[in-house]
């Protein structure tokens, strides 16, 4: 990924990399874990089911800000992310109501 002549750059994408995986991770690990197992300890189920909806979308804005930092922005990719946040901003509104 240091494909860059400054090193800060490809150390801010290296760190972004890393988040998305680790988000990424936890939002996979955390929704089969809410949807097919059993709990029965209602705290463990609400930090499982809280856990999921910050994941994702650390996970996506990593995404995003890897993919415009690796110039492969177009208009289009502009648009898909920008809904995306947007979609995800609005179930987090809607989640709380």
């Amino acid at each position: 990924m240091s494909t860059f002549n400054n090193t800060g750059e490809a150390f801010k994408i290296n760190a972004w990399l890393n988040t998305g995986i680790i988000a990424g991770a936890i939002a996979c690990i955390v929704y089969p874990l809410a949807i097919f197992v059993p709990i029965t300890n209602h705290q463990f189920t609400l930090i499982v089911g809280a856990s999921f909806g910050p994941a994702l979308a650390i996970a996506s804005i990593a995404l995003g800000k890897i993919l415009l930092e690796q110039n492969w922005s177009s208009p289009t990719l502009r648009l898909y992310l920008t809904v995306k946040c947007v979609m995800l901003g609005d179930s987090a509104i809607l989640n709380e109501q």
